[in-house]
């Protein structure tokens, strides 16, 4: 449960941070202006990369690591070397080389002083490298994978998509192989760039700008290795072509297409596979989902062949790399759009004017918010109903709820406090994510009796039908299926029941469901609830919980 509270701390973290950054960027112009080759139509603020950082940071200072103090110093001080440069080129464009020189010191960093780099290939045989060329060799790796994810930054969504599966992907990885360190920085990357994206997820209210990229970039590249080279359960050196497949495929499509044309490799244009396929007809949000789906592809190709050569993982992507990119230029070619019709578009708008009206999706709110209520007097009789000589919680269990509900307690205490409407309704939200992360941890820590076990079954169910039902019915912007969710989906129902990934797979699969549940309804109660009375609602359950918990930690 370690690995869930990281990805928790630093999401909340960074959801809690990216309103202050929003406003920081508006107020000092940090904004990105539209574009002839960019695809928003106003100015967006550009601050999101220290608040992912940060996010990151909270999470293992928090959880703690056995990596040494010097080691996560120097990691610490790389991030910030190319985060900071990055944000001032959001402020001024400075050029290539200014911020490529900050990436080799950055990568000098990583590899000569937290000594991260490329140690051995399975060719199949271990080829071991000597340092004087593994050393510049990992250079050169960590600065080209920083740059490829810092060029698919293009649309709302789509590299912090494309790096929130890489590091779950490097999470499952390097817990299976045993590798703690790697594993708890990759999980706490996944949940500050998953917080990332509930505000980036188009339309987008902010981007993580140059800085956040190249963070990102330099992030995935520096976990990428750590994992696959650790000396415990090392696996194959060639997974990060995998998974960071599209950045990868996209930045060579592109260099090979400006050097063809005679352009400089660094200037920047429309050949990016995202541009190509907005050119083919598909909208924006169409287009994340098509690189989503694709890189899911190459994250179970990843899983399926992470024991096998690196020769063969390299003549495998190669294939798909070819193609990708065979099918993109005969779609290209024959002028084929896959955009919708206007007939397809008029039918659907038809539908929609079917759709209930918004007080029934209203009244489902509330249904949701009755079942939370009911959920949580259920909880509190299952840990009512446990023996008096049980130990409900282990000692690990317990130092978690008691850092969550903390949290939560401070943060119902300030709900009391503001009156301010907008001040009301962030605190309250936060209230009700925490709230959600402690139900589930909670409910996967109890023996829950047989018949409270199935009941608890049936109210999730419930509850998941009630989301579901007010996402189809509600007419509310913000009730639209985005790509969020299908990330969301693939988290909480593929990746959990992959096999062989180390983990408990059946408690895990439980809490990981339990807290796509609870985040859900809260989001279904925050929106479709108006007024007072849906901020108080996460603030009286959050404190009937810790009267309870009281008495069984």
């Amino acid at each position: 449960m370690t690995s869930v509270l990281a990805f928790v701390v630093a999401m909340l973290v960074t959801m809690a941070l990216l309103p202050v950054f929003i406003r920081l960027s508006r107020r000092f112009a940090f904004v990105d202006e539209p574009a002839p080759r960019k695809v928003h139509a106003t100015p967006i603020p550009r601050l999101g990369g220290p608040a992912i950082l940060i996010g990151v940071v909270a999470a293992i200072a928090l959880l703690g690591s056995e990596m040494p103090l010097d080691e996560r110093v120097l990691l610490l001080l790389a991030g910030l070397i190319v985060l900071t440069m990055g944000v001032l080129d959001d402020r001024r464009e400075l050029g290539y080389r200014p911020k490529l020189l900050a990436q080799i010191i950055a990568a000098v960093l990583v590899v000569y002083g937290a000594d991260i780099h490329i140690k051995e290939l399975s060719l199949p045989q271990t080829v071991s490298f000597p340092d004087w060329l593994s050393h510049p060799f990992s250079v050169v790796v960590i600065v080209g994978i920083t740059n490829a994810v810092a060029l698919s930054d293009g649309l709302d969504g789509l590299a912090g998509g494309i790096v929130f599966l890489c590091s779950a992907a490097l999470a499952l990885l390097a817990y299976s192989t045993g590798n703690l360190d790697a594993g708890l920085g990759a999980i706490a990357l996944a949940g500050a760039t998953f917080g990332f994206l509930r505000f980036n997820t188009h339309p987008a209210s902010i981007f993580m700008g140059d800085g956040g990229s190249q963070f990102l970039g330099l992030a995935a590249a520096v976990l990428a290795l750590e994992t696959t080279q650790a000396e415990a359960g090392r696996i194959s050196a060639v997974l990060p072509l995998f998974l960071l497949a599209i950045p990868i495929i996209d930045t060579a499509q592109v260099i090979l297409v400006r050097l063809s044309q005679g352009r400089s490799p660094f200037v920047a244009d429309r050949s990016h596979l995202h541009h190509r396929l907005l050119d083919l007809g598909l909208e924006h949000r169409h287009a994340v989902l098509a690189i989503y789906v694709v890189q899911c592809l190459f994250f179970l190709l990843a899983h399926f062949l992470r024991y096998q050569s690196d020769v063969l993982l390299l003549l495998v992507f190669l294939i798909c790399a070819a193609t990708i990119m065979m099918t993109l230029f005969v779609l290209t070619r024959r002028h084929r759009s896959i955009a919708r019709s206007p007939a397809e578009n008029k039918a659907d708008d038809g539908r929609r004017a079917l759709l209930p009206g918004n007080w029934r999706a209203a009244y489902t709110a509330r249904l949701v918010a009755v079942l939370l209520v009911a959920y949580v007097g259920l909880l509190i009789a299952a840990l009512a109903t446990q023996p008096a000589d049980s130990t409900v919680f282990s000692a690990a269990v317990s130092t978690q709820l008691r850092i969550l509900t903390s949290a939560l307690l401070l943060v119902a205490v300030l709900s009391l406090i503001f009156h301010h409407n907008q001040a009301l309704g962030l605190v309250s939200r936060g209230t009700a994510y925490i709230l959600a992360a402690v139900l589930a941890f909670v409910a996967s820590s109890v023996d829950w009796h047989p018949v409270l076990a199935k009941i608890e079954l049936l109210m999730l169910a419930a509850m998941a039908l009630g989301s579901a039902a007010w996402l189809a019915m509600s007419r509310h912007k913000q009730a639209q299926l985005t790509t969020l969710d299908i990330l969301i989906l693939f988290g909480a129902l593929v990746v959990p029941n992959l096999p062989g990934i180390g983990i408990e797979l059946q408690g895990f699969s439980l809490l990981v469901l339990r807290l796509v549940n609870f985040f859900y309804a809260v989001e279904v109660i925050g929106i479709g609830i108006r007024g007072v009375v849906a901020h108080r609602v996460p603030v009286a359950l959050s404190l009937a919980l810790l009267t309870s918990q009281t008495f069984f930690i």
